[in-house]
């Protein structure tokens, strides 16, 4: 993949993308550890940032 897309993708274990109304706002990338453990690390920011039912994502970085 990093290959065919001239090194400007990378994938790795412990990344997951974050959607707020059905679109992609970002993502949470977790590395430094087992591939499990970079996982589970990833999945608990997505838990966090899921407690923000009205997450606005804006200029200043805020989640309100």
């Amino acid at each position: 993949m990093n290959t065919t897309n001239h090194g400007r993708v990378v994938v790795f274990g412990g990344g997951i993308p974050l959607s707020f109304e059905g679109r992609i706002v970002g993502a949470v990338g977790a590395s430094g550890s087992t591939v499990a453990n970079d996982i589970e690390v990833a999945k608990a920011a997505v838990r966090a940032f899921e407690t923000y039912p009205k997450a606005r994502i804006g200029s200043s970085g805020s989640l309100l």
